[in-house]
Protein backbone atom coordinates (compact mmCIF):
# COMPACT_ATOMS: atom_id res chain seq x y z
CA UNK A 1 0.00 0.00 0.00
CA UNK A 2 2.62 2.63 1.07
CA UNK A 3 4.96 1.42 -1.57
CA UNK A 4 2.24 2.62 -4.43
CA UNK A 5 1.41 5.57 -2.60
CA UNK A 6 4.68 6.73 -2.68
CA UNK A 7 4.67 6.31 -6.14
CA UNK A 8 1.46 7.76 -7.07
CA UNK A 9 2.94 10.95 -4.85
CA UNK A 10 6.37 11.14 -6.70
CA UNK A 11 4.71 10.60 -10.06
CA UNK A 12 1.93 13.58 -9.17
CA UNK A 13 4.68 15.94 -8.61
CA UNK A 14 7.50 15.41 -11.11
CA UNK A 15 5.34 17.27 -13.43
CA UNK A 16 5.10 20.29 -11.42
CA UNK A 17 8.87 20.78 -11.60
CA UNK A 18 8.77 22.55 -15.22
CA UNK A 19 6.00 24.62 -13.85
CA UNK A 20 7.57 25.60 -10.42
CA UNK A 21 11.28 24.73 -10.61
CA UNK A 22 11.00 25.50 -7.06
CA UNK A 23 8.72 22.26 -6.42
CA UNK A 24 11.78 19.99 -7.61
CA UNK A 25 13.96 21.91 -4.20
CA UNK A 26 11.41 20.78 -2.07
CA UNK A 27 10.76 17.26 -3.92
CA UNK A 28 14.46 16.92 -3.36
CA UNK A 29 14.10 17.62 0.14
CA UNK A 30 11.65 15.21 0.54
CA UNK A 31 13.58 12.28 -1.31
CA UNK A 32 16.59 12.99 0.53
CA UNK A 33 15.71 13.70 3.96
CA UNK A 34 12.49 10.91 4.16
CA UNK A 35 13.68 8.48 2.08
CA UNK A 36 10.97 7.56 0.95
CA UNK A 37 12.05 4.66 -1.58
CA UNK A 38 12.82 2.67 1.63
CA UNK A 39 9.49 1.82 2.25
CA UNK A 40 8.17 0.44 -0.88
CA UNK A 41 9.56 -2.75 -0.74
CA UNK A 42 12.16 -2.90 -3.97
CA UNK A 43 8.99 -1.57 -6.12
CA UNK A 44 10.99 1.45 -7.20
CA UNK A 45 14.46 -0.01 -9.06
CA UNK A 46 15.88 3.20 -10.00
CA UNK A 47 17.42 6.11 -7.67
CA UNK A 48 14.90 8.30 -7.29
CA UNK A 49 16.52 11.76 -6.36
CA UNK A 50 18.68 11.69 -9.03
CA UNK A 51 15.56 12.51 -11.56
CA UNK A 52 14.32 15.10 -9.61
CA UNK A 53 17.67 16.65 -9.64
CA UNK A 54 18.53 16.52 -13.59
CA UNK A 55 14.56 17.96 -14.01
CA UNK A 56 15.25 20.82 -11.47
CA UNK A 57 18.26 21.96 -13.25
CA UNK A 58 17.39 21.79 -16.88
CA UNK A 59 14.14 23.87 -15.80
CA UNK A 60 15.93 26.76 -14.07
CA UNK A 61 18.09 26.74 -17.29
CA UNK A 62 15.42 27.05 -19.68
CA UNK A 63 12.81 29.02 -17.75
CA UNK A 64 16.33 31.55 -17.32
CA UNK A 65 15.37 31.53 -13.41
CA UNK A 66 17.85 31.83 -10.81
CA UNK A 67 20.32 29.54 -10.65
CA UNK A 68 23.54 30.96 -8.89
CA UNK A 69 23.14 31.74 -5.58
CA UNK A 70 23.54 34.74 -3.63
CA UNK A 71 26.90 34.98 -2.57
CA UNK A 72 27.41 34.77 0.85
CA UNK A 73 29.89 32.85 3.04
CA UNK A 74 27.43 29.82 2.96
CA UNK A 75 27.92 29.75 -0.52
CA UNK A 76 31.34 30.06 -0.52
CA UNK A 77 31.93 27.10 1.94
CA UNK A 78 29.59 25.33 0.51
CA UNK A 79 31.17 25.05 -2.77
CA UNK A 80 35.12 25.28 -1.27
CA UNK A 81 33.35 22.03 0.79
CA UNK A 82 32.46 20.41 -2.46
CA UNK A 83 35.91 21.12 -4.08
CA UNK A 84 37.78 19.63 -1.58
CA UNK A 85 35.66 16.62 -1.25
CA UNK A 86 36.50 16.43 -5.01
CA UNK A 87 40.31 16.14 -4.45
CA UNK A 88 39.76 13.95 -1.18
CA UNK A 89 37.73 11.50 -3.56
CA UNK A 90 40.70 11.54 -6.56
CA UNK A 91 43.23 10.97 -3.98
CA UNK A 92 41.53 8.53 -2.20
CA UNK A 93 43.18 5.61 -0.38
CA UNK A 94 40.44 3.30 -1.96
CA UNK A 95 38.02 5.07 -4.54
CA UNK A 96 35.69 2.18 -4.89
CA UNK A 97 34.82 2.54 -1.46
CA UNK A 98 34.00 6.34 -1.06
CA UNK A 99 32.76 6.81 -4.70
CA UNK A 100 29.00 6.02 -2.92
CA UNK A 101 29.40 8.75 -0.45
CA UNK A 102 31.19 11.23 -2.93
CA UNK A 103 28.41 10.77 -5.04
CA UNK A 104 25.91 11.69 -2.19
CA UNK A 105 28.21 14.76 -1.30
CA UNK A 106 28.03 16.29 -4.64
CA UNK A 107 24.63 16.01 -5.32
CA UNK A 108 23.71 17.20 -2.08
CA UNK A 109 25.58 20.55 -1.64
CA UNK A 110 24.92 21.48 -5.75
CA UNK A 111 21.20 20.60 -4.70
CA UNK A 112 21.33 22.89 -1.26
CA UNK A 113 22.97 25.62 -3.31
CA UNK A 114 20.41 25.40 -6.52
CA UNK A 115 17.65 25.67 -3.29
CA UNK A 116 19.24 28.75 -1.53
CA UNK A 117 19.38 30.55 -5.11
CA UNK A 118 15.36 30.17 -5.05
CA UNK A 119 14.85 30.78 -1.37
CA UNK A 120 13.71 34.24 -1.87
CA UNK A 121 10.52 34.92 0.15
CA UNK A 122 8.79 33.84 3.31
CA UNK A 123 6.06 31.32 1.75
CA UNK A 124 9.00 29.47 0.02
CA UNK A 125 11.23 29.31 3.47
CA UNK A 126 8.07 28.10 5.28
CA UNK A 127 7.80 25.48 2.50
CA UNK A 128 10.84 23.67 2.94
CA UNK A 129 10.84 23.63 6.89
CA UNK A 130 7.54 21.98 6.02
CA UNK A 131 9.02 19.74 3.85
CA UNK A 132 11.72 18.92 7.02
CA UNK A 133 9.53 19.13 9.43
CA UNK A 134 7.17 16.61 7.66
CA UNK A 135 9.86 14.18 6.52
CA UNK A 136 11.49 13.36 9.93
CA UNK A 137 8.43 13.73 11.58
CA UNK A 138 6.91 10.88 9.12
CA UNK A 139 9.64 8.78 11.24
CA UNK A 140 9.30 10.64 14.85
CA UNK A 141 5.26 9.61 14.11
CA UNK A 142 6.22 5.97 13.32
CA UNK A 143 9.35 5.56 15.62
CA UNK A 144 7.51 7.25 18.48
CA UNK A 145 4.08 4.85 18.26
CA UNK A 146 6.23 2.19 17.99
CA UNK A 147 7.88 2.87 21.67
CA UNK A 148 4.63 3.19 23.07
CA UNK A 149 3.15 0.22 21.71
CA UNK A 150 5.87 -2.18 22.80
CA UNK A 151 6.47 -0.06 26.13
CA UNK A 152 9.89 0.80 24.74
CA UNK A 153 11.24 -2.92 24.47
CA UNK A 154 13.07 -2.79 21.23
CA UNK A 155 15.61 0.22 19.61
CA UNK A 156 13.94 2.90 17.37
CA UNK A 157 15.89 3.17 14.19
CA UNK A 158 15.97 5.26 10.78
CA UNK A 159 15.19 4.30 7.41
CA UNK A 160 17.07 1.36 6.66
CA UNK A 161 20.10 1.39 4.59
CA UNK A 162 20.72 5.12 4.82
CA UNK A 163 22.58 7.59 6.70
CA UNK A 164 19.45 8.36 9.43
CA UNK A 165 19.29 3.89 9.56
CA UNK A 166 21.36 3.94 12.44
CA UNK A 167 20.10 4.73 15.83
CA UNK A 168 22.81 7.23 16.86
CA UNK A 169 22.31 9.10 13.73
CA UNK A 170 18.33 8.76 13.60
CA UNK A 171 18.56 10.54 17.03
CA UNK A 172 20.00 12.94 16.37
CA UNK A 173 18.40 13.82 12.80
CA UNK A 174 15.43 13.70 14.89
CA UNK A 175 16.87 16.41 17.82
CA UNK A 176 17.45 18.83 14.93
CA UNK A 177 13.96 18.34 13.32
CA UNK A 178 11.80 18.64 16.82
CA UNK A 179 13.05 22.80 16.76
CA UNK A 180 11.65 23.31 13.07
CA UNK A 181 8.46 21.57 14.53
CA UNK A 182 7.88 23.77 17.25
CA UNK A 183 8.20 26.76 15.31
CA UNK A 184 5.60 25.38 12.73
CA UNK A 185 3.74 25.18 15.85
CA UNK A 186 3.77 28.34 16.93
CA UNK A 187 2.63 30.23 13.72
CA UNK A 188 0.24 27.45 12.59
CA UNK A 189 -2.76 29.35 11.43
CA UNK A 190 -4.99 27.09 12.53
CA UNK A 191 -5.67 24.92 15.82
CA UNK A 192 -6.16 21.60 14.29
CA UNK A 193 -2.62 21.66 12.58
CA UNK A 194 -0.99 23.40 15.72
CA UNK A 195 -2.19 20.35 17.47
CA UNK A 196 -0.71 18.02 14.87
CA UNK A 197 2.33 20.00 14.87
CA UNK A 198 2.81 19.48 18.51
CA UNK A 199 1.90 15.74 18.10
CA UNK A 200 4.14 15.24 15.55
CA UNK A 201 7.35 16.88 18.27
CA UNK A 202 5.72 14.84 20.82
CA UNK A 203 6.39 11.56 18.95
CA UNK A 204 9.56 12.78 17.78
CA UNK A 205 10.68 13.39 21.24
CA UNK A 206 9.83 9.82 22.46
CA UNK A 207 11.37 8.44 19.18
CA UNK A 208 14.69 10.34 20.08
CA UNK A 209 15.19 8.97 23.69
CA UNK A 210 14.06 5.19 22.37
CA UNK A 211 17.10 5.00 19.85
CA UNK A 212 18.79 4.32 22.75
CA UNK A 213 21.61 6.57 21.68
CA UNK A 214 23.17 8.51 24.50
CA UNK A 215 24.53 10.80 21.79
CA UNK A 216 21.17 11.12 20.71
CA UNK A 217 20.06 12.23 24.13
CA UNK A 218 22.29 14.74 24.50
CA UNK A 219 21.69 16.25 21.40
CA UNK A 220 18.12 16.02 21.99
CA UNK A 221 18.77 17.85 25.20
CA UNK A 222 20.43 20.63 24.01
CA UNK A 223 17.95 21.11 21.55
CA UNK A 224 14.73 21.70 23.99
CA UNK A 225 17.03 23.85 26.38
CA UNK A 226 17.63 26.07 23.57
CA UNK A 227 14.26 25.88 22.83
CA UNK A 228 13.40 26.87 25.86
CA UNK A 229 16.34 29.69 25.83
CA UNK A 230 15.44 31.59 22.42
CA UNK A 231 12.52 33.67 24.04
CA UNK A 232 8.94 33.97 25.75
CA UNK A 233 7.28 31.87 23.38
CA UNK A 234 9.32 29.65 23.16
CA UNK A 235 10.28 29.00 26.53
CA UNK A 236 6.65 27.56 27.04
CA UNK A 237 7.38 25.18 24.11
CA UNK A 238 10.45 24.10 25.34
CA UNK A 239 9.24 23.69 29.14
CA UNK A 240 6.56 21.50 27.21
CA UNK A 241 9.34 19.58 25.19
CA UNK A 242 11.43 19.20 28.32
CA UNK A 243 8.22 17.68 30.44
CA UNK A 244 7.23 15.16 27.44
CA UNK A 245 11.15 14.13 27.69
CA UNK A 246 11.13 13.48 31.63
CA UNK A 247 7.86 11.64 31.50
CA UNK A 248 9.03 9.38 28.53
CA UNK A 249 11.67 8.63 30.30
CA UNK A 250 10.64 8.65 33.96
CA UNK A 251 8.34 5.98 32.22
CA UNK A 252 10.55 4.18 30.68
CA UNK A 253 11.75 0.13 31.26
CA UNK A 254 15.29 -0.07 33.15
CA UNK A 255 17.33 -0.41 30.06
CA UNK A 256 17.03 2.85 28.49
CA UNK A 257 17.49 4.63 32.21
CA UNK A 258 20.32 2.24 32.55
CA UNK A 259 22.06 3.23 29.46
CA UNK A 260 21.56 6.82 29.45
CA UNK A 261 22.57 6.29 33.20
CA UNK A 262 26.53 5.61 31.65
CA UNK A 263 26.77 9.20 29.77
CA UNK A 264 28.98 10.03 32.66
CA UNK A 265 30.79 7.09 32.99
CA UNK A 266 32.61 6.75 29.80
CA UNK A 267 35.84 6.06 31.20
CA UNK A 268 34.48 2.45 32.01
CA UNK A 269 32.45 2.29 28.95
CA UNK A 270 34.37 0.19 25.93
CA UNK A 271 32.26 1.93 23.26
CA UNK A 272 33.87 5.36 24.50
CA UNK A 273 36.72 3.83 24.97
CA UNK A 274 36.70 2.26 21.40
CA UNK A 275 35.64 5.83 19.65
CA UNK A 276 39.07 7.37 21.65
CA UNK A 277 40.89 4.55 20.60
CA UNK A 278 39.41 5.43 16.50
CA UNK A 279 40.05 9.37 17.31
CA UNK A 280 43.73 8.91 18.14
CA UNK A 281 44.15 6.79 14.86
CA UNK A 282 42.32 9.64 12.28
CA UNK A 283 44.66 12.31 14.48
CA UNK A 284 47.88 10.29 13.27
CA UNK A 285 46.29 9.76 9.83
CA UNK A 286 45.52 13.28 9.27
CA UNK A 287 48.92 14.59 10.37
CA UNK A 288 50.65 11.97 7.43
CA UNK A 289 48.06 13.89 4.45
CA UNK A 290 46.32 16.63 5.75
CA UNK A 291 46.03 18.17 2.52
CA UNK A 292 43.25 16.05 0.97
CA UNK A 293 42.79 13.03 3.60
CA UNK A 294 43.01 9.38 2.79
CA UNK A 295 39.36 9.24 1.49
CA UNK A 296 35.57 8.51 2.32
CA UNK A 297 35.36 5.73 5.03
CA UNK A 298 39.40 5.68 5.79
CA UNK A 299 39.13 5.06 9.31
CA UNK A 300 37.02 1.54 7.85
CA UNK A 301 40.22 0.32 6.63
CA UNK A 302 42.18 -2.13 8.05
CA UNK A 303 45.46 -1.59 6.38
CA UNK A 304 45.22 1.61 7.16
CA UNK A 305 44.08 1.90 11.16
CA UNK A 306 46.70 -1.21 11.89
CA UNK A 307 49.56 0.29 10.81
CA UNK A 308 48.63 3.14 13.33
CA UNK A 309 47.64 0.89 15.82
CA UNK A 310 47.36 -2.76 15.74
CA UNK A 311 45.19 -3.14 18.70
CA UNK A 312 42.22 -0.47 16.93
CA UNK A 313 38.92 -2.42 15.47
CA UNK A 314 38.58 -0.27 11.96
CA UNK A 315 35.52 1.75 12.26
CA UNK A 316 33.80 5.23 11.36
CA UNK A 317 35.31 7.72 13.22
CA UNK A 318 32.58 8.46 15.43
CA UNK A 319 33.17 13.14 15.06
CA UNK A 320 31.93 14.86 12.76
CA UNK A 321 35.05 17.37 12.58
CA UNK A 322 37.59 14.18 12.62
CA UNK A 323 35.44 12.43 9.67
CA UNK A 324 36.17 15.75 7.65
CA UNK A 325 39.67 16.20 8.72
CA UNK A 326 40.84 12.59 8.10
CA UNK A 327 38.78 11.62 5.06
CA UNK A 328 39.30 15.01 3.70
CA UNK A 329 41.96 16.94 4.75
CA UNK A 330 42.56 20.39 6.65
CA UNK A 331 41.24 22.36 3.91
CA UNK A 332 38.06 20.61 4.04
CA UNK A 333 37.55 20.76 7.78
CA UNK A 334 38.04 24.34 7.61
CA UNK A 335 35.27 24.49 4.67
CA UNK A 336 32.98 22.63 7.00
CA UNK A 337 33.65 24.64 10.59
CA UNK A 338 33.37 28.19 7.97
CA UNK A 339 30.36 26.53 7.17
CA UNK A 340 28.87 26.42 10.54
CA UNK A 341 30.31 29.68 11.82
CA UNK A 342 28.25 31.12 8.76
CA UNK A 343 25.31 29.75 9.99
CA UNK A 344 25.85 30.75 13.49
CA UNK A 345 26.43 33.96 12.89
CA UNK A 346 23.40 34.41 10.17
CA UNK A 347 21.33 33.10 12.56
CA UNK A 348 22.33 35.82 15.32
CA UNK A 349 22.44 38.73 13.40
CA UNK A 350 18.79 37.75 11.65
CA UNK A 351 17.49 37.48 15.70
CA UNK A 352 19.57 41.19 16.15
CA UNK A 353 18.01 43.17 13.38
CA UNK A 354 14.16 41.76 13.73
CA UNK A 355 14.42 42.69 17.42
CA UNK A 356 11.14 44.58 18.23
CA UNK A 357 9.59 44.21 14.66
CA UNK A 358 6.45 42.04 14.61
CA UNK A 359 6.85 41.82 10.92
CA UNK A 360 9.95 39.94 11.67
CA UNK A 361 8.88 37.87 14.36
CA UNK A 362 8.62 34.77 12.21
CA UNK A 363 12.48 35.09 11.44
CA UNK A 364 13.22 35.83 14.71
CA UNK A 365 11.70 32.68 15.90
CA UNK A 366 12.90 30.60 12.94
CA UNK A 367 16.08 31.52 13.44
CA UNK A 368 15.95 31.00 16.89
CA UNK A 369 14.63 27.56 16.38
CA UNK A 370 17.13 26.73 13.78
CA UNK A 371 20.34 27.66 16.41
CA UNK A 372 18.46 25.10 18.64
CA UNK A 373 18.30 22.89 15.58
CA UNK A 374 22.40 23.83 15.01
CA UNK A 375 23.11 23.08 18.75
CA UNK A 376 21.92 19.62 18.39
CA UNK A 377 23.74 18.96 15.48
CA UNK A 378 27.10 20.28 16.77
CA UNK A 379 26.49 18.16 20.30
CA UNK A 380 25.34 15.11 18.29
CA UNK A 381 28.11 15.48 15.65
CA UNK A 382 30.30 15.45 18.29
CA UNK A 383 29.89 11.42 18.76
CA UNK A 384 28.87 10.42 15.57
CA UNK A 385 30.07 10.90 12.01
CA UNK A 386 27.43 13.22 10.46
CA UNK A 387 29.37 16.19 8.55
CA UNK A 388 27.97 15.25 5.08
CA UNK A 389 24.43 15.07 6.19
CA UNK A 390 21.69 16.50 3.94
CA UNK A 391 19.38 17.82 6.94
CA UNK A 392 22.58 19.87 8.26
CA UNK A 393 22.73 21.27 4.92
CA UNK A 394 19.30 22.94 4.91
CA UNK A 395 19.45 23.88 8.26
CA UNK A 396 22.76 26.31 6.85
CA UNK A 397 20.61 27.57 3.89
CA UNK A 398 17.45 28.45 5.55
CA UNK A 399 20.09 30.35 7.74
CA UNK A 400 21.61 32.41 4.52
CA UNK A 401 18.37 32.69 3.24
CA UNK A 402 16.80 34.42 6.39
CA UNK A 403 20.12 36.43 6.53
CA UNK A 404 19.33 37.07 2.80
CA UNK A 405 15.90 37.89 2.62
CA UNK A 406 16.41 40.14 5.56
CA UNK A 407 18.89 42.17 3.85
CA UNK A 408 17.14 42.78 0.95
CA UNK A 409 14.17 43.57 2.15
CA UNK A 410 15.88 46.21 3.97
CA UNK A 411 17.86 47.60 0.76
CA UNK A 412 14.31 48.12 -1.38
CA UNK A 413 12.91 49.95 2.11
CA UNK A 414 15.59 52.42 1.83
Amino acid sequence: MRAHLFVLVYAACLPLVPLVPFAGALLWAWVSLMYPQTLTYGLVPFPVAAPVAALTLGCLVLLRERLVPPATATSWAMAALALCCAVAQIAAEDRALGAPRWDTIWKGLLMALVTLAMLRSRLRIDALVWVIALSLGFHGLKGGAFALVTGGAYRVVGAPGTIIGDNNHFAVALAMAIPPMVYLALHAARGAIRLGCWLLTGCAIVAALFTYSRGGALALGVALVLVGCRGARGLGAGALAICVALVAVGLAPEALQSRLGTIDGFAQDASAQGRLAIWRVALALAWERPLTGFGFHATTLPDLVHRIDPGVLPRAVHNSVLEVLVEAGLPACVAHLWLIAATAAALRRVRRDARGSPEWRWAADLAAMLQASLGAYLVGGFFISFAFYDGWWFVAILAAALRQLQRSTAVAAR
